[in-house]
């Protein structure tokens, strides 16, 4: 998680990790220890969620961003002042999402559905042509019509100081070819942001997106997020990693989950992915 500062993240709504009680928990504890450590984190809420220490840290990669990013999909991130410990609070992670368009908002089964207090959700709508009343409370608790109040040419300073004044961890980018070529700056300004792009179906506009995407900064891109298999495989003839790739629809991916739970899931992976972890 980027520091800001605690007067900054009071002045905009941001909650504070405050001590409290700890939970130990070993990476390789047994799965049904995880789960039902879990299972009592998601049933509980409000100043009773305790601390989670992670100890030892210890252990394979891939079974780090499967737990630890379970507890960010759960509303937690790491306490700051805890390394070379690892301790995760009970704040959620920073999500924004940069839009051509409103309609580009992750709807009802994506951002609407990932559960009150797990994530913090922005949207900026960067399409000049665009203004609006708002994004429904329903799917970001904070958005801006940027082209009410800004020239196209101030919007890329504007989304940078959006990301470090919110503590963004995942930026996600739906249609916007600026979003797409502000990822170098991005990457250089908060290399431990994450960046996901929406590419949706293979319709004939999404195809020049998406070709726009992968040949102008698709090494950049951490997560491609499409509607289908038919544009996993686009993906793939174009070199992009299959684990780079996720569908993210109803019945198209392992275990049924909802699309909200799978956001929520690969959100969390994204984030455990960035966390330094102790030599």
């Amino acid at each position: 998680m980027l520091a800001t500062g605690e007067n900054r993240e009071e002045e905009r709504g941001i909650p504070r990790a405050t001590p409290g009680t700890t939970r130990p928990i070993a990476l390789d504890d047994p799965e049904s220890a995880w789960t039902a450590l879990l299972d009592d984190l998601n049933g509980s809420a409000g100043d009773g969620l305790p601390d989670v220490e992670v100890t030892p840290a210890t252990g394979p990669q891939s079974l780090f961003v499967d737990r630890v990013g379970r507890l960010v999909a759960a509303g937690y991130s790491v306490r700051e002042d805890s390394w070379p410990r690892l301790v995760m609070a009970p704040r959620p992670a920073g999500l924004l999402c940069l839009v051509a368009g409103e309609q580009g908002v992750p709807g009802e089964s994506g951002w609407a559905g990932l559960g009150a207090g797990r994530f913090r959700r922005y949207v900026l709508v960067l399409d000049a042509g665009t203004v609006g009343e708002g994004v429904p409370d329903a799917l970001a608790d904070e958005s801006w019509f940027l082209a009410d109040f800004c020239g196209r040419g101030a919007m890329p300073q504007f989304i940078l100081e959006f990301i470090a004044s919110r503590a963004i961890d995942v930026v996600q980018v739906v249609g916007s070819r600026l979003g797409v070529d502000l990822l170098p700056t991005i990457r250089f300004s908060f290399p431990k942001v994450r960046v996901a792009v929406d590419l949706g179906t293979g319709d004939t506009a999404q195809h020049s997106y998406l070709t726009y995407v992968t040949s102008r900064y698709g090494n950049l891109v951490d997560a491609y997020f499409v509607a289908d298999a038919l544009v996993g495989e686009e993906l793939r003839a174009l070199y992009i990693p299959d684990s780079r790739t996720y569908v993210v629809a109803p019945g198209e991916n392992e275990g049924g989950l909802t699309v909200a739970d799978l956001r929520s899931r690969l959100y969390g992976r994204l984030v455990a992915g960035a966390i330094d972890r102790a030599p």
